[in-house]
């Protein structure tokens, strides 16, 4: 059986735009409107729970219930505000308790980090879409994960662990609870983006920051840098 290649969310965005005349715009679109439509079988995030493709790009005002695309650093949110109108409210709110009796219903907010798709399901959208021959595979996409594979081969290469610093400490304890054994290859400003996001949404459960701490971007490359995860492209 192939091995999957999982792409980030942003470098499907990028791929897909180049068969968009360069729109990221319009790449996004395609995306969302394959996705809604239960095009993609098979995806990848972290966090506390999983986002179905199916539910990516809602948006009710009415119900107060979006789903937001983060493409540019590959998150996918889950958002509860609560409906507009009190009538509304109620109803949901009547709902909802009949609901929790069947079914644990979803916090308010969470988030999936690192949102990925595989690659062949997205070179199959390309196709159904029209913009990819059937016969033509992709220039743009390594026939392997090489991130992944170059990970792993660190892994294994790797003698001593590197003596971590009192921030880089804090980082490596969330970045455990965040990604667990799986953590990918990151460019600081996505490793910074992630944590900021998960500070903000409460999600870390057995991770607490120091009070006033703020997680640094140079803290951020020297903790990938020592555990092999950093991204150089």
């Amino acid at each position: 059986m192939a091995e999957v290649v999982w792409l980030l969310l942003r470098a499907v965005r990028d791929l897909v735009a180049k068969y968009c005349g360069g729109s990221a715009l319009a790449a996004e679109r395609l995306i969302i409107e394959y996705a809604q439509a239960g095009h993609f079988k098979r995806y990848r995030g972290h966090g506390e729970r999983q986002i179905d493709p199916g539910h990516w790009g809602f948006s009710d005002p009415h119900l107060g219930l979006y789903t937001p695309v983060d493409f540019d650093n590959s998150t996918v949110s889950y958002v509860n505000a609560g409906p507009a109108s009190e009538t509304t409210k109620l109803m949901m709110e009547d709902v909802n308790e009949h609901l929790e009796k069947v079914v644990e219903l979803p916090p308010p907010a969470f988030q999936m980090h690192l949102a990925r798709l595989d690659r062949d399901e997205v070179l199959s959208m390309l196709r159904k879409a029209g913009l990819l021959e059937l016969s033509e595979e992709s220039p743009f996409v390594p026939a392997k994960n090489t991130q992944l594979l170059a990970a792993k081969e660190h892994v294994k290469a790797r003698v001593k662990v590197p003596r971590l610093g009192k921030q880089e400490a804090v980082l490596d304890s969330i970045a455990k609870e965040i990604y667990g054994e799986d953590m990918p290859l990151l460019r600081p400003a996505e490793f910074q983006h992630a944590i900021e996001n998960a500070i903000k949404a409460k999600s870390l459960k057995k991770t607490a920051p120091p009070r006033d701490w703020v997680v640094r971007w140079d803290a951020c490359r020297r903790y990938l840098k020592k555990r092999g995860k950093l991204r150089s492209d």
